[in-house]
């Protein structure tokens, strides 16, 4: 039982959090938002991953990277999450994903799954979390397109480090170095 505790214990939303202002200033250094932008990316983690998608697109060269609707289907006029599951089918989305319902007040969550959704109560960061903790329980493989996205997560929470290629890698310290740079603005 104690090996249980050896184990690596990870928040992807956390650690989102904590490398936001990193990924919306390195963004932003590559052209990819404004300055009116910057503010509000920072806060809104939706955002933030729409921005590392596009950084690991640049950083890895390839222009078959993942985009934010193989990772978010949001509702915009598909209210229920029966249409949602129709529209996953339309795309031919395999791997688990989030939904995003629009309400009047607040967006609702779900990760969803094959034929069913789950409701995730909280914000973007917990059902990111959830994804991440479904790949990680049931032993899901993460989407080919959202690997290096799905990974480099992992790696800014400090797991896999080793063996990372070398765009990760350079993408990586990269952000470590707006890191400490943004840490030192805030003082």
């Amino acid at each position: 039982m104690e090996k249980v505790y050896n184990l690596p214990v990870f928040n992807v939303s956390t650690a989102l959090e904590r490398y936001a202002p990193a990924i919306v200033a390195l963004a932003r250094d590559h052209q990819f938002l404004s300055q009116d932008e910057q503010e509000d990316a920072s806060s809104d983690l939706l955002k933030t991953c729409v921005l590392l998608l596009k950084l690991i697109g640049k950083y890895f060269k390839k222009k078959d990277t993942a985009f934010i609707d193989r990772l978010v289907a949001s509702s915009h006029d598909l209210p229920s999450v029966d249409e949602m599951i129709e529209k996953r089918r339309a795309i031919k989305q395999i791997a688990p994903m989030i939904f995003i319902i629009e309400t009047i007040h607040e967006n609702d969550y779900f990760v969803s799954t094959d034929d069913f959704a789950l409701k995730v109560h909280g914000n973007f960061g917990d059902a990111l979390q959830c994804l991440t903790a479904l790949h990680y329980v049931c032993y899901i493989e993460y989407a080919k397109e959202l690997l290096h996205f799905n990974e480099l997560l992992e790696n800014l929470c400090g797991i896999n480090l080793e063996n990372m290629p070398k765009g990760r890698r350079n993408l990586k310290m990269d952000l470590d170095t707006k890191m400490r740079a943004t840490s030192r603005d805030s003082q």
